[in-house]
């Protein structure tokens, strides 16, 4: 199971999941890796958020063991100001993992801090290249 790390995936949604699975497209995968090298064009604030055992982005163990997560800089520009998060104990599909709660805090907190949560107020933490 590449999309799940089945010690932190709770059984029923496992199955819900496999019994409403769709195909995916022989187009969506012959521009999926292309486009990867497009994120050399981005100049906005960006955060990358794995499951700390990601099967699909992490070279085993995990991500934060391996050090996947170190080249992600090398894809962006400095003004992309490129944060990275590896959530404990999660796989791929971080929405359907227990974890899922942490992730939207970390997605939160970023956002709070890099974007501002209200157009009227600056962040707290702009980016900064």
């Amino acid at each position: 199971m590449i999309l799940y790390y089945l010690p932190s995936t709770d059984p029923a949604v496992l199955a819900l999941d496999e019994a409403t699975k769709q195909t995916v497209t022989t187009g969506e995968l012959g521009t999926a890796v292309p486009a990867l090298s497009l994120s050399n064009a981005v100049h906005v604030p960006v955060l990358v958020v794995v499951g700390d055992f990601d099967a699909a982005f992490c070279t085993a163990p995990s991500c934060s063991v391996s050090g996947s997560l170190n080249a992600e800089a090398s894809f962006f520009p400095p003004d992309a100001c490129l944060e990275t998060a590896a959530i404990a104990g999660a796989g791929h599909d971080l929405n359907l993992h227990v974890q899922a709660q942490q992730t939207y805090d970390v997605v939160l907190s970023w956002l709070d801090r890099r974007v501002g949560s209200d157009p009227r107020v600056a962040p707290t933490s702009p980016c900064q290249p």
